[in-house]
């Protein structure tokens, strides 16, 4: 009777541990996508892979039977945790160790489930900002200009770069169109005003940005022709004919043909020889004779010093006192050789200002030697006989190299005759066309000075003209060789 209340005693601890140990170590998991939850066994002693009615994967397993003695006669209390002792059905208690899992989980077939698809991510729209510059650009009328886009893409590509003028008797852009980077078109001043030009940068057939620029729109700059004439320089020779310069009102060359049939032959020593002004066409002269040199004048310097040593000494010279004006050399004077002669001193008088007009009537001759001073000369010199009548004018620095100068007031639109300055020749500043006919030399330079404004669009500001009725009246003995006969010593 003993013995089998022991024994019942020991299978109510067995099944009291097999209810407890589980509870006390639970683990569980759920099974993938395409998985199940099956037996795997340790052994063979599987406790089984159960299914819970969370859809949870549990299962525990146990090592096989092994006999120890626990800590007391019956059976039922566990020795360490997680080991339960049970009877065996004599003194000894068999302990069993029992340990959780979680990889129940099989696949449940040899197909793997399908990838799931993943969200398309939306293509952003396309975007870009642009830039137009310059902000604002001046051009000349009948010149032109260029403006540049920069373009920084947030998405997609930019096909082209399309441009249009806000007024196109304004402003004109070409090309239209830009598809090549840099993005780039020109602007050619049409008239004076102001407009804008506008840029849209196109991607996917429509514009996605655009900016624009100001246009201001300025009288063409001033230029110069000569005419039957030869010019040389040592240095640049540039006369910018603009755009609007066209026939038959105006004839876009440097050089036109005169009298002679020819249009001269300019000659440059410097870099450059530019006869255009932005959209300009200009050529050195008519055609055929589009001639042009690139040479440097390398011969004798005929200044002052020059003419004055070649003037004889039996040539009566009339010495000038102020006021000088342009009846001065119309008449009076004691001539000698044929032209009536006349000297300013600079270093006692200062500097020559020529009032009035000088006409010189029939085959009246004048030749003036200014020496240390600059000239000014404040009214016309004209020939009222071409072929009879001769005017010329040398001008020579002082003993320091300064003074020389010939300067044109504002106010004078015509000369003619021979002018020569060992410093520069200035046209004077004036919106009225200058006109100088036969020949100009100055050693510093001519200095242009007119500025038409609006009618520079079809007339040269400064017109020199070759006049071989004057250098037919030169004076002979400016042409003349000095031999001067010696003994010397054998």
């Amino acid at each position: 009777m003993r013995t089998r209340t022991i024994a019942a005693f020991g299978i109510l601890a067995f099944f009291f541990f097999l209810w407890f140990i589980p509870k006390k170590f639970p683990v569980s998991a759920q099974c993938a996508p395409g998985w199940s939850c099956v037996g795997r066994t340790r052994f063979d002693q599987a406790m089984a892979c159960e299914r819970r009615s969370n859809g949870r994967c549990y299962t525990r397993w146990r090592q096989p039977p092994s006999t120890i003695q626990c800590s007391s006669l019956t059976c039922g209390s566990g020795a360490i945790p997680n080991t339960a002792c049970v009877s065996n059905g004599s003194l000894s208690c068999t302990s069993y160790n029992y340990y959780t899992y979680t990889n129940c989980c099989e696949r449940s077939s040899s197909t793997p489930p399908p990838a799931s698809t993943p969200t398309p991510t939306p293509t952003p729209a396309p975007s870009c900002t642009v830039n137009l510059t310059p902000d604002t650009a001046t051009v000349q009328a009948g010149s032109a200009s260029t403006l540049t886009v920069s373009v920084t893409v947030g998405s997609g590509t930019v096909t082209q770069v399309n441009f249009a003028s806000g007024n196109s008797g304004i402003v004109e852009v070409s090309p239209l169109s830009d598809s090549t980077v840099v993005y780039q078109t020109q602007i050619e001043g049409e008239s004076v005003g102001s407009t804008t030009v506008r840029a849209d940068v196109i991607m996917s057939g429509i514009s996605r940005c655009n900016d624009t620029s100001t246009v201001n729109v300025i009288n063409a700059g001033p230029w110069w022709q000569v005419i039957d004439a030869d010019v040389t320089t040592n240095g640049d020779l540039i006369s910018s004919i603009p755009g609007t310069c066209t026939l038959p009102a105006c004839n876009p060359v440097f050089g036109l043909r005169g009298a002679g049939g020819f249009p001269g032959v300019p000659a440059y020593g410097g870099a450059t020889a530019d006869f255009l002004s932005g959209a300009g066409t200009g050529n050195a002269a008519e055609t055929p004779y589009n001639w042009l040199a690139a040479s440097r004048y390398l011969g004798r310097t005929y200044d002052y010093a020059f003419f004055e040593r070649q003037i004889p000494d039996d040539v009566v010279i009339n010495e000038l006192t102020p006021p000088v004006t342009g009846g001065t050399f119309n008449s009076g004077g004691a001539p000698s050789r044929g032209y009536v002669w006349y000297h300013w001193d600079g270093a006692t008088l200062g500097d020559l200002i020529i009032t009035g007009n000088v006409n010189l009537v029939g085959s009246r001759r004048v030749v003036l030697m200014a020496e240390g001073a600059n000239v000014t000369i404040n009214g016309r010199i004209q020939l009222q006989s071409p072929g009879q009548g001769f005017f010329m004018m040398v001008v020579g620095k002082d003993g320091s190299g300064l003074k020389g100068d010939i300067l044109v007031d504002p106010s004078v639109d015509n000369i003619e005759g021979i002018f020569l300055a060992e410093s520069e020749f200035k046209t004077g500043i004036a919106s009225t066309q200058f006109n100088a006919r036969g020949s100009v030399v100055a050693y510093d330079g001519v200095v242009l000075e007119r500025d038409l404004g609006a009618s520079n669009a079809n007339t040269p500001a400064e017109v020199f003209i070759y006049a071989p009725d004057i250098i037919a009246t030169f004076p002979s003995v400016f042409t003349q060789r000095r031999i001067r006969w010696k003994e010397v010593a054998p």
